[in-house]
């Protein structure tokens, strides 16, 4: 069960990749995640996050991802 407080935290650090900024478009205007997403907006609220299953999805793609990595010195 992911916890709410974690998803809105989560989502206040990524939002700028999400929507873009001035100089750069986002990642909800891509074609392909917008497929992805149905062309709903789950960055609309923790409730949407949750319920479209995009967080869980990232989990399922990244988190082994990230619990492999090796650092390279």
């Amino acid at each position: 069960e992911l916890d709410r407080d974690m998803v809105f935290a989560a989502m206040n650090r990524s939002k700028t990749s999400w929507y873009g900024g001035y100089y750069q478009t986002g990642e909800r205007d891509n074609r392909y995640v917008s497929l992805g997403v149905e062309n709903n907006d789950p960055f609309e609220s923790v409730d949407a996050m949750l319920s479209s299953g995009f967080a869980q999805n990232s989990l399922n793609v990244y988190y082994p991802l990230l619990k492999n990595l090796e650092t390279l010195s």
